[in-house]
């Protein structure tokens, strides 16, 4: 039996994988693994013992400490699934679920990274949408304060809990108050909202390239007061855009999406699901537009993982 070490496991990224690992009764061992002051029951600590008994890495944490530890395991010839989200590191991007081979052979050179967040879900409406030649995409995201972890979900509940009781605390994650409000930046406080736009469009533009489709990508990112829900306006031109019941059709058929009929579909629809969910799709002169919701720690981080594992697992069991 191949063990998977998740390092970082005391994050909300970390345990949605871990849980998503679990739930889908795959036969290898997770081992649960974080830093010496994060340590709890079931969390072991990140050591030299457990970095002999892994067989695949999880990263999902983020900081100087774990771009270290992603190199330290590529000297041991460890492969490793970048979950981070930071941005920052070396390797190429996998897509799970959309890439039938993708986790198959993991590079042991440098951390495979699996882009979180919406990347994914934006990419799968490309690649559904191939087939008509799309020339541009622009997407508006609403992101959830997942987007920081734990540490951005428990910013949010206790903005909201001091605007009640009139004791706000200060901001320290985002670049302002995120209760009852919206931030139309996706960098940290202090960070520079342009550069997390461009890392977004660069996820993005990758992944449209490794479906055959080279197209500029625009990107407006803004954070809202939800807890893990993400969402997206992309709008997708074309030269001539499809018929709308052809590019439903292909959105039907999409990998890890699904159409909701419903057209008031909120992004709280999409929390706990291993899919993104596609509505309002409209044809509008020469371009598609449609509305897409995520769950940033489960169809974002987790669902991805366990794709990889389950197809790394398919190539490496002897």
């Amino acid at each position: 039996m191949r063990t998977v070490v998740v390092l970082g496991a005391h994050t909300a990224v970390g345990r949605a994988v871990v849980e998503c690992l679990e739930e889908r009764d795959l036969d290898v061992q997770v081992r649960q693994a974080t830093l010496t002051e994060h340590l709890g029951p079931g969390l072991d600590p990140i050591d030299e013992a457990v970095l002999k008994v892994g067989d695949l890495f999880v990263l999902a944490f983020s900081g100087p400490m774990a771009r270290g530890m992603a190199q330290g395991l590529a000297a041991l010839n460890k492969p490793v699934l970048d979950v981070r989200g930071d941005g920052e590191g070396e390797g190429l991007f996998l897509w799970p679920g959309l890439d039938p081979a993708a986790g198959a052979a993991l590079d042991t050179a440098a951390p495979n990274r699996i882009p979180v967040g919406l990347a994914s879900p934006v990419v799968a409406v490309l690649q559904a949408l191939a087939p008509f030649k799309p020339t541009w995409a622009s997407v508006a995201t609403y992101e959830s304060a997942a987007l920081f972890d734990q540490e951005g979900m428990d910013e949010l509940s206790a903005q909201t809990r001091g605007v009640f009781t009139m004791n706000a605390p200060d901001p320290e994650l985002f670049p302002a108050s995120l209760a009852f409000d919206v931030i139309p930046s996706t960098a940290p406080r202090g960070g520079d909202p342009e550069a997390a736009e461009r890392a977004f469009e660069a996820a993005v533009t990758a992944g449209a390239a490794r479906f055959g489709l080279a197209l500029p990508v625009l990107a407006t990112r803004a954070v809202v007061p939800s807890f893990s829900a993400d969402a997206a306006v992309v709008e997708v031109g074309f030269a001539e855009a499809p018929d709308l019941e052809a590019a439903l059709d292909a959105l039907d058929a999409g990998r890890t999406l699904r159409r909701a009929e419903d057209p008031v579909m909120p992004s709280l629809d999409a929390v706990g699901r291993d899919d993104a969910q596609v509505g309002r799709v409209r044809r509008v002169e020469d371009r598609l537009r449609l509305w897409l919701t995520s769950d940033r720690l489960r169809r974002g981080s987790a669902t991805q993982v366990a794709l990889a594992v389950e197809r790394w697992l398919a190539d490496n069991l002897s």
